[in-house]
């Protein structure tokens, strides 16, 4: 939907091999501001996703809370800020 000059996704959804990241939120069209939050859906578990064996067996506790939907992790994500100066990371407080 576009509303004054920012345009608001509720689903939208980009797929690589291995993962598929689905979002939600607002683009302004002058690219001054942007804010999705989602889940990244991942093939591969938290474990699974790291290359040193110490740091797989440290995470495999997690493994549970992030699988969801029959998915290897689901990860709550967020991208924010401008065009210029992106800002990518974990969306803890959302990660319901």
């Amino acid at each position: 939907m576009l509303d004054s000059g920012k345009l608001t996704f509720d689903k939208l959804s980009y797929a690589l091999p291995g993962a598929t990241l689905r979002l939600e939120g607002i683009y302004s069209l002058d690219g001054e501001q942007f804010d999705f939050h989602g889940k990244m859906y991942t093939d591969a578990k938290l474990s699974q996703m790291v290359t040193s064996r110490w740091k797989s067996w440290l995470l495999k506790p997690a493994d549970p809370f992030f699988k969801k939907e029959g998915t290897g992790a689901a990860i709550p994500v967020k991208i924010t800020g401008t065009k210029s100066e992106p800002k990518f990371g974990l969306d803890l407080h959302r990660a319901h």
